[in-house]
């Protein structure tokens, strides 16, 4: 029992330790970071101006797409199709502009 508590007290002593030296490191830490704050504010170098020959690249405008009518189902949007397993004509939506009628030319 006695060998348990000593390891307790141990084990806090160690944990109070540790906690104390951290709350120092970071008052020290904040301290460097506030003086290097300091230090900047007052550092600041003048940055020419840019001069007035600056000229921006043009930005050429993409081509658009030029819209067709579908081929395959002639603008409609659906195509017929015969399904052999049922034996009958059956409708569906166009697969190439999905049932819309119209597809992008390039």
């Amino acid at each position: 029992m006695k060998i348990l508590r000593y390891f307790l007290v141990l084990c806090i002593m160690t944990f109070a330790f540790n906690v104390n030296a951290n709350a120092q490191a970071a008052s020290k830490a904040g301290k460097i970071v506030k003086e290097l704050v300091k230090k900047g504010s007052k550092s600041t170098s003048k940055v020419k101006p840019k001069s007035n020959n600056y000229k921006p690249t043009t930005v050429r405008p993409k081509p658009r797409a030029t819209i067709i009518e579908c081929s395959t189902c002639k603008g409609h949007g659906k195509v017929n199709v015969w399904n052999q397993y049922y034996g009958y004509w059956q409708t569906q939506t166009c697969n190439r502009c999905n049932g819309t009628g119209r597809v992008r030319s390039n």
